[in-house]
């Protein structure tokens, strides 16, 4: 599917985010900004999601915080089998050697909670 879902045409976009009302806050602000939304409430969720089918996700969104692997294996995990979305972090994280790391896993697509959902969105467009 290459990063399209077939029945709408839209770009796909996995959020991985164990707090629900982010995700529904979330789900207001991407189906307005033009993509499909699937989610997950954990790391392997969304590990088991992307392995289902590397290509059918735009981009991903995940949280550093939430049960299942650390997100740095997950990233790799998911790398390896083939997925070439754009990978977005999330996280209330200050400054810190991890977040330096997990910036350089995702080449510096790292939103600081708590953010605006407009600069979600802007993120976002790089991988349209």
């Amino acid at each position: 599917m290459n990063g399209k879902e077939k029945n709408t045409g839209a770009p796909v976009l996995l959020v991985a985010d164990d707090d629900e009302y982010v995700r529904v806050m979330f789900r207001r602000a991407i189906a307005n900004a033009g993509w499909e939304l699937r989610e997950t409430d954990s790391s392997s969720g969304a590990l088991e999601q992307v392995l289902a089918d590397p290509t059918a996700f735009r981009a991903l969104l995940l949280d550093v915080e939430m049960p299942g692997p650390p997100v740095e294996d997950v990233i790799r995990e998911i790398r390896e089998a083939g997925c070439n979305a754009g990978i977005l972090i999330a996280s209330g994280m200050a400054a810190s050697d991890r977040k330096d790391r997990l910036e350089q896993l995702v080449d510096g697509h790292f939103l600081t909670k708590p953010f605006r959902l407009q600069d979600l969105v802007r993120e976002l467009e790089r991988f349209k």
